[in-house]
């Protein structure tokens, strides 16, 4: 039978012309005793490094231009608007208290400082006036409530960081976020709507819910304008083996081993029903950098039954925890008491053309071809594993920072609610898609009007006027740096690809899966119902989804967000471990598929890499492989006619 790894014939590992042995190559004596043992001499062994780190170097000089929507250029250029940044991320700056719309010298300013990369700018930025949310007499609940505090933009001087790990942040590339006056916009903030409507529907009811059939049947309507990046099934990724099974990643309902401690499942979520920023003061104190604590939160652990859970999970993680937890439960043993763990894990095996047995996993499951004397530590054991995770979300997270700050600037979901609501209350004209505008206005507008009726009468001190705004879950709203990409995907997608490279996804099964009970406190065995079985690369991809997708049901991000940043942060991570292929004394091989189904290796030689399984040249960066770079078109000169304000109110969204 072949081997299903075959790797290529290692060469000596000095190949230097000069290359004198201290101590031997090969030892010429039955003991070779010394202080320094190994192929290579110290010298010769700091000029293998040189080449390595030249060769290196030298694989990740891609200069490459960056494209965008160029919707900051042809707003600036067009007379016809009041201000001229309508379609850009603005938070924290000043904003026009009629409009929201930023004031533009502000916003010039934060430009300024971006194309000058000196630090020292940032720190003249205008800041936006965050006005007292308290009435004249405030009672001790409403003081706690209101803490106010000034947000400071996040973290731009990391789009100028340099890395010398895998590709450097400026050679990777994202394609155009939809223009503002695209279809596929509307058709992504009408998605972002219904699921902010959603939010407390549990998933196991997806199948029946009234307010989710009236969501499929109405974003069934936009699906040609949302490809590639819209789901066929409802709120749902498009990786392999998201639309299978249960909604949420079973990862997310394991307590995950971590020696003899464990963390469990169950998390600290926010009591139902109770949403922000759905009336025009509070969204715009926001858009103009007030922060505010989250208050209304539950304080009965619960496992993740809902979008809204989803969107706290998410909220105060660090970005890493969902794949350090899947990793510790992948690699740990089934048995806790071998060694007194807290906790069992899957114990599944290393991937087959691994060097090294996982000696937490099964015996009778080992891999052929292992080394029988040897286990992975530093190289090919678990500690390798968690630093390329931890490293690889270093290195996306630098990516699409400098994609967020210097390339694409694009406005959160949260800001072109703002548009539509003041298009729809105050008349301001904006060139929305007209087809696709009257669309979202023969449905989830009008639901989210009632939506922040309620929402205003009830929980808000003192109470506003209805609106069109998209309503958040979160007190403070979106982040304060700009929408694309998203930081959560991108790190998703590059630690998601190191556990696929690591463990054999496609041939593991996980068994009895669960989902949760309505209230969240239990749970319960899975019905598949005819499903596949759930496969752990399935599985894998799954919380990819989740972690990404959980940002759009708190509404602070958009479908391309995610979609388009999860191929990212595959990008950084192939990368890194093409980038390092030729550093392990070991043979090996990572074999695993990328998220869109190809089948790709990475092994050590001079190569191209990553390998394509099937002879097809692999597609390298995701701008060359999702969507057409396009020309920037002219400025528009003409703009959508607004409807007559809504009846009600004074008119600008406000209580008289």
């Amino acid at each position: 039978m072949p081997d299903p790894c075959p790797l290529p014939e290692r060469e000596a590992p000095c190949q230097l012309s000069s290359c004198t042995t201290d101590p031997p190559t090969i030892p010429d004596q039955d003991c070779p005793v010394g202080c320094e043992l190994g192929p290579c001499s110290p010298v010769e062994r700091a000029e293998l490094a040189r080449q390595l780190r030249e060769a290196a170097a030298a694989e990740s000089y891609r200069p490459r231009s960056h494209p965008c929507n160029c919707d900051e250029i042809s707003f600036q250029a067009n007379p016809g608007f009041v201000h001229r940044f309508p379609a850009s991320y603005t938070k924290g700056l000043p904003h026009d208290p009629d409009t929201g719309e930023v004031v533009g010298s502000a916003y010039c300013e934060l430009l300024q400082a971006l194309a000058v990369g000196e630090p020292s700018w940032f720190e003249n930025l205008d800041a936006g006036c965050c006005p007292t949310c308290l009435p004249p007499d405030p009672t001790p609940q409403q003081l706690l409530e209101c803490r106010v505090r000034r947000r400071a933009q996040e973290n731009p001087q990391a789009a100028f960081a340099f890395q010398l790990r895998g590709a450097d942040s400026h050679s990777l590339c994202l394609p155009p976020a939809p223009a503002f006056s695209s279809a596929e916009e509307i058709a992504e903030i009408a998605e972002t709507y219904w699921m902010a409507l959603a939010r407390d529907v549990p998933f196991t009811r997806y199948g029946s819910d009234p307010l989710i059939a009236a969501a499929a049947g109405d974003l069934d309507l936009y699906q040609c304008q949302m490809a590639p990046t819209a789901a066929p099934v409802l709120f749902r990724g498009v990786t392999p083996g998201s639309q299978t099974g249960p909604y949420v990643s079973q990862f997310l309902y394991m307590d995950a081993p971590f020696g003899a401690t464990f963390i469990p499942a169950r998390i600290r979520t926010l009591q139902p029903g109770i949403d922000y920023m759905t009336g025009f003061r509070e969204w715009l104190a926001v858009q103009n950098g007030c922060d505010r604590d989250q208050s209304f939160c539950d304080d009965t652990p619960r496992f993740i039954r809902n979008g809204r859970d989803l969107a706290q999970y998410v909220h105060v993680d660090l970005t890493f925890n969902a794949f350090v937890q899947a990793a510790m439960i992948l690699s740990q043993g089934r048995e806790p008491l071998r060694r007194c763990e807290a906790r069992p894990g899957m114990g599944v095996e290393f991937a087959r053309c691994l060097p090294y047995i996982n000696p937490s996993a099964d015996p009778v499951e080992q891999f052929p071809g292992k080394s029988a004397t040897q286990i992975g530590f530093a190289t090919f054991g678990q500690p390798h594993l968690f630093q390329l995770l931890l490293e690889v979300m270093g290195l996306a997270l630098r990516a699409v920072w400098y994609q967020k700050w210097s390339v694409h600037r694009r406005l959160r979901p949260e800001e072109f609610g703002g548009r539509i609501d003041r298009n729809l209350v105050a008349g301001i004209p904006y060139p929305f898609h007209a087809f696709n505008y009257a669309q979202l206005q023969s449905d989830v507008l009008q639901r989210i009007f009632q939506h922040s009726a309620i929402q205003n009468q009830n929980r808000r001190r003192p109470p506003e006027a209805p609106s069109y705004l998209l309503p958040q879950a979160y007190a403070e709203g979106s982040p304060t740096h700009p929408s694309y990409g998203s930081g959560h995907s991108t790190a998703a997608g590059a630690m998601g690809t190191i556990l696929k490279a690591f463990f054999p996804g496609e041939v593991q099964y996980i068994l009895n899966p669960v989902v949760p009970t309505d209230d969240g406190l239990a749970l319960t065995a899975f019905d598949p119902g005819g499903d596949p079985f759930l496969t752990v690369e399935g599985e894998i991809n799954k919380l990819v989804d989740n972690i990404g997708i959980g940002r759009l049901f708190a509404g602070v991000h958009w479908r391309s967000d995610h979609q388009q940043s999860i191929l990212l942060g595959e990008e950084v991570a192939i990368r890194l471990l093409c980038e390092q292929r030729n550093t392990y004394n070991e043979p090996y091989e990572f074999r695993f598929r990328r998220f869109d189904g190809t089948e790709i290796r990475i092994r050590p030689g001079t190569g191209a890499c990553p390998e394509v399984i099937g002879g097809e040249p692999d597609p390298a960066l995701p701008c060359a492989r999702t969507r057409t770079p396009f020309t920037c078109p002219p400025p528009a000169t003409t703009t959508v006619e607004p409807p007559p304000p809504a009846e009600g109110g004074d008119g600008d969204g406000r209580d008289s």
